[in-house]
């Protein structure tokens, strides 16, 4: 995503949450006042395709994907 110049805030809903923020910066000068987040999500079931595999791991990233 790329933002234009001058002040101004970011929204983005999806959802999945996030757990990184990376903030590339390019010919330029970037003043960052404050990162603030605000969590929602959805409590009800989920619903849709099931995952299993051997891999314990990737059975522990599936469900923490998925988790209300």
């Amino acid at each position: 995503m790329t933002l234009r110049r001058g002040r101004q805030t970011l929204r983005v809903f999806h959802h999945r949450a996030f757990r990184y923020l990376v903030l590339v910066v390019r010919g330029g000068l970037v003043k960052v006042e404050g990162v603030r987040v605000i969590e929602s999500g959805f409590s009800g079931p989920v619903s849709g395709p099931a995952f299993s595999c051997d891999d314990r791991l990737l059975d522990r990233i599936w469900k923490a994907g998925t988790a209300p």
